[in-house]
């Protein structure tokens, strides 16, 4: 049970004295404003000197580029006092799913991936200072407000801030260990934290890799579409590829979503795997995550979504590994490597928004619905059909 002086996501947070508002910024508003430019690399820029990197500032016109045609998603905070608006921070998301096995099947779910987060320290201190009251007698931190405010949009929000358009599941994301605000922020609302050894975000590094591709096992490709649509409304940034065993005891999936790195301003490829609890033995888990990966690969290719191909093109995926220490074992196999971020290992995190306490939110999260799983093998998902889906949208811009 948590203590009533931790303070939480509430919708009674904004007082007479100091509110705070989320704007979803628009392809219009980057088009026009200069001074959102710098707001938006300000996020960016501290969020990367947090975690003892940099970002690439000659690249940055590719992340106001990506915002405009509906790739990524950038969310800022302003706080309200005195009839005066001051940027408070802001996060960059982009939509993604949550997968869960469900007895008989995988379910992907709607979420939220969020690429950063950062809220400026005075700011932050001001609106705590102004949410201070008996109920809250810490106040509120301004980075909590802002999950507060991403959460309401992706649920009860209007259709278009939602992922997919759907009600979303939940928040995925990155973090350092020694990453005490976050830890801090999320922990308190029930997130799930991966930790050394049993999870992992990992990547190949630029040498030569044991990946080949030859003598595949057997996988399958799925595309996704809401839950409300027909089978030509598929979710252009997102598909899975999964693998079962011949009596379908052993099973595992691989979720590939298109992503936007923002400190270097290219693209990457969130990969998520997820297992049914029993898995092969390595050697032969290492064949089907070979597997895996070149079919997604070849799929990537297909869609657009970058230039690079082979090796090029999996050195941009990051995969994200949550309690399946079988699976990372089998990736290091492999010569993955984990994830650095400056000086940070990364780890992965997830927030199922049904695990928030009602109490916390001051209202009732919807339960969200799956996205529907279709097969590749369908004949309407030809060449002609794909080239068409690759100039389609995660996310409403006007």
């Amino acid at each position: 049970m948590m203590s009533r002086d931790h303070h939480a996501l509430k919708a009674v947070f904004p007082t007479d004295d100091v509110r705070a508002k989320m704007l979803r910024v628009k392809a219009e508003d980057v088009e026009r404003s200069t001074s959102l430019h710098e707001v938006i690399h300000t996020i960016i820029e501290c969020e990367a000197k947090s975690h003892g990197t940099v970002s690439n500032d000659k690249r940055f016109g590719n992340v106001l580029d990506a915002i405009k045609r509906g790739k990524i998603q950038a969310c800022l905070i302003y706080l309200e006092k005195d009839g005066m608006l001051g940027f408070g921070g802001g996060a960059i998301e982009f939509p993604t799913v949550l997968t869960y096995w469900n007895g008989e099947a995988f379910d992907h779910f709607p979420a939220i991936y969020r690429e950063d987060i950062f809220t400026l320290p005075q700011m932050s201190s001001e609106f705590r200072q102004g949410t201070k009251c008996e109920e809250f007698p810490r106040g509120v931190g301004l980075g909590t407000h802002l999950t507060f405010e991403e959460v309401k949009a992706s649920t009860i929000g209007e259709q278009k801030d939602r992922p997919f358009g759907m009600i979303a599941h939940g928040l995925l994301g990155e973090y350092a260990p020694d990453n005490a605000a976050i830890i801090n922020s999320l922990g308190k609302l029930r997130s799930v934290f991966g930790e050394m050894g049993d999870s992992a975000v990992l990547c190949f590094p630029d040498v030569a890799s044991p990946i080949a591709q030859k003598g595949f096992p057997r996988v399958e490709k799925e595309f996704l579409a809401p839950d409300d649509s027909d089978i030509t409304d598929i979710c252009q940034n997102i598909f899975t590829v999964s693998w079962k065993s011949i009596d379908e005891k052993q099973q595992i999936v691989a979720s590939f979503t298109e992503a936007f790195s923002t400190f270097n301003g290219e693209a990457v490829v969130r990969v998520q795997l997820t297992s049914n609890g029993a898995l092969p033995e390595e050697k032969t888990l290492k064949d089907v995550l070979t597997a895996l990966i070149w079919e997604g690969e070849r799929e990537i290719v297909k869609r657009g979504w970058t230039e690079k191909t082979g090796m090029d093109l999996v050195r941009l995926m990051r995969f994200h590994i949550l309690k399946e220490p079988k699976v990372i074992s089998a990736f290091k196999a492999l010569e993955a490597e984990p994830r650095l971020l400056g000086h940070n290992i990364m780890l992965p995190i997830t927030l199922s928004f049904l695990d928030i306490p009602h109490n916390y939110l001051g209202f009732f999260v919807p339960e969200a619905s799956p996205l529907i799983c279709i097969s590749a093998n369908h004949k309407i998902y030809n060449e002609e059909f794909l080239a068409a889906q690759n100039n389609s949208k995660m996310y409403a811009v006007a």
